[in-house]
C-alpha cells in the first residue's frame, strides 16, 4: 500500500514540475514537409505566416497580408534537378540536395514586386520572415535519407578548381594561342607570356555576376584588372562565356553586368554593357557606345540600346557615359602562380 501511494505522489510531482515549466499559449517551432526535405520555422514567427508545399517546394507567406487580399510572398524554398527548369527567374542557388541517388540544386526564390499593401510601409512581420529565410534554408533537412549540403555547388573555389588547374598547366607546358584556345581558354595568356609576364601577371577570381547565387570564374591580366577568361556553370559544368583580346578585353561593371571594351582599328572603338543569362553564355546586350570615324568623320560618337541600331550622339554625351561606364567592379585577380588544386 505505501508503494501505491508512494507512487502516486511520485507521478503527482512530475505532473506538477511539467505543468510549472509549460506556459499556456506559447508559441512552438513547427516543421513544414515536403516531398524532399524539411524546415522548421522559429517559434517566434508562429502565427504570422502561412505555408504552401507542392511537390519539391515550399512557400511560405505573410498570413496578415494574405488575410487583406494582396500576395503575401515571402520566400519558397525549391529543389529543382534541372538548372533550366528555373534559371533565369527570381531564384538563387543556395546549397544542394541528393536523394535516391539524384542530384537536385536548391534555390530560394523571391517575389519580384510589392507583396503587402503597397499604400503602406513594409509590415513588421513580412520582414521577420524574410529576413529569416536564409537561416531557415541553412538549417533545413532532406527527408527519405537524403541529404542537404547548404552552400554547395554555389562557390568558384569548388566549382573552378579542376578548369584553373588545366589552364594553369597548360601555360607551364608552353601551350601556344591555338593549343588554348582549342583548350577552352583565351589565346591572349600566350601572347602575354611571349613579352615576359610570368603566371603571377595572370590573375583570377571568383564572383556572382548574374546574381544567381553561383560564382562565374574571371581570368585575366591583374596590372589593370582587364579579363580575357570568363567561364559560368552550365547544367552544373563549367564552360567558357568569352574569350577576350588585346583589342577585346572585359570587366565586371556595376557588380552585376559584364562590360566589353574593344578596338576595331586607329578610328574605331567602343564598349557594350551586357547581362549574364542565367545556366547560359548567352549575353544579353543592355546598352553600347562608340567611337565611329569610319562611319561618320564628323560626328563619330553613337549609341545603341540592343537593338543594332545606331543612333548619333554629342561629343559631350559619349564622355559623359563613358566617364560612368568606365568605373568597374575590382575583382582583386588573385596570381595563378600560387593557385594550388
Amino acid at each position: 500500500m505505501k508503494k501505491i501511494v508512494l507512487l502516486l505522489v511520485t507521478v503527482m510531482v512530475m505532473a506538477a514540475a511539467l505543468t510549472a515549466c509549460s506556459v499556456p499559449g506559447k508559441p512552438k517551432a513547427q516543421t513544414v514537409t515536403t516531398d524532399l526535405f524539411e524546415i522548421t520555422m522559429p517559434e517566434e514567427l508562429s502565427g504570422i505566416y502561412e505555408a504552401e508545399t507542392e511537390e519539391g517546394m515550399i512557400s511560405i507567406y505573410h498570413k496578415a497580408s494574405r488575410e487583406a487580399g494582396f500576395p503575401g510572398l515571402a520566400f519558397i524554398i525549391w529543389a529543382r534537378e534541372i538548372p533550366s527548369e528555373y534559371a533565369g527567374g527570381p531564384y538563387r542557388k543556395v546549397g544542394e540536395l541528393v536523394s535516391d541517388g539524384r542530384y537536385y540544386d536548391v534555390v530560394k526564390g523571391e517575389a519580384t514586386e510589392v507583396q503587402w499593401d503597397y499604400n503602406e510601409e513594409e509590415p513588421e512581420d513580412f520582414k521577420k520572415l524574410y529576413d529569416a529565410a536564409d537561416s531557415i534554408i541553412e538549417n533545413m533537412i532532406a527527408t527519405n535519407d537524403g541529404t542537404f549540403m547548404y552552400g554547395a555547388g554555389t562557390k568558384g573555389e569548388e566549382l573552378y578548381g579542376y578548369t584553373l588547374s588545366q589552364f594553369k598547366d597548360a601555360l607551364k607546358s608552353g601551350a601556344d594561342a591555338v593549343a588554348l584556345e582549342k583548350s577552352g581558354y583565351s589565346g591572349e595568356f600566350y601572347a602575354m607570356l611571349e613579352s615576359g609576364a610570368t603566371l603571377e601577371d595572370i590573375g583570377y577570381a571568383f564572383h556572382d555576376v548574374n546574381v544567381d547565387g553561383i560564382d562565374e570564374l574571371f581570368i585575366g591580366r591583374r596590372s589593370d584588372g582587364a579579363v580575357f577568361d570568363i567561364f559560368t556553370m552550365i547544367d552544373r559544368h563549367p564552360t567558357q562565356v568569352v574569350g577576350g583580346s588585346a583589342r577585346n578585353r572585359y570587366y565586371v561593371y556595376n557588380d552585376s553586368f559584364i562590360a566589353n571594351e574593344y578596338s576595331g582599328g586607329a578610328d574605331e572603338n567602343g564598349w557594350n554593357v551586357y547581362n549574364l543569362e542565367c545556366n547560359s553564355t548567352e549575353m544579353v546586350l543592355q546598352w553600347a557606345y562608340k567611337y565611329d570615324g569610319y562611319e561618320n568623320a564628323e560626328n563619330p560618337w553613337f549609341k545603341s540600346w540592343g537593338d543594332e541600331v545606331w543612333e548619333p550622339v554629342t561629343e559631350d554625351e559619349f564622355n559623359e557615359a563613358r566617364e560612368k561606364d568606365s568605373v568597374y567592379t575590382d575583382l582583386g585577380l588573385l596570381p595563378l602562380s600560387e593557385f594550388e588544386f
